[in-house]
């Protein structure tokens, strides 16, 4: 059987395309796919790094857990920790938060103001707010049970600072300043 030259050029040009569509398989679509293999290895490597590094340290944390007879209560501390505290900036949630408590308690008026916030607490992913509450015209056994129900309700604030300035005209009534102090979740 002979070959003429139409079934030649048709058989050189088949295998030029079959050659084109080889080189195109293999350069643009296992190229990528072997560039992410590699890093995905790398990554791989890395991530391994880190867990034979960190598992010293989930051992001794998990030792130390083991031989503190607090750690439950520490744990359930910090789970309700994180379930009363909202994950927005405080400035979203804890006026409102603080207007509902005193409006219950029998004050209506309330001025807020963010001062700027202290040091790091020694919580990790923690950081403390900083709150002037001013509290016009209160009369005082009003203003001392809120202030013992709020300790008491709101575990997290604390006050740090409290003034109270007697009304010249209404001698019942008082001016309260308080600067309070309570732990929101971190940014970062």
């Amino acid at each position: 059987m002979k070959f003429n030259k139409d079934q030649i050029q048709r058989a050189v040009l088949l295998g030029m395309v079959s050659v084109g569509c080889l080189y195109y398989y293999s350069a643009e679509m296992l190229g990528p796919l072997s560039l992410r293999a590699d890093r995905a290895t790398k990554e791989t490597g890395e991530l391994e790094k880190k867990i034979n590094e960190a598992k010293p340290k989930i051992a001794h944390s998990a030792a130390v857990e083991a031989g503190d007879v607090n750690a439950a209560a520490a744990r359930e501390a910090y789970a309700v920790m994180q379930s009363s505290i909202p994950s927005s900036d405080p400035i979203a949630w804890f006026p409102t938060r603080l207007t509902e408590f005193f409006i219950k308690a029998g004050i209506s008026k309330q001025n807020f103001r963010c001062n700027p916030d202290p040091a790091e607490p020694k919580f990790p992913g923690f950081k403390t707010s900083c709150w002037m509450i001013e509290l016009p015209g209160v009369d005082f056994a009003t203003l001392g049970k809120a202030l013992a129900a709020l300790e008491n309700q709101e575990g997290l604030i604390q006050i740090t600072n409290l003034q109270i300035e007697a009304a010249v005209k209404e001698p019942d009534r008082h001016h309260a300043q308080l600067t309070v102090t309570t732990l929101v979740k971190s940014d970062k």
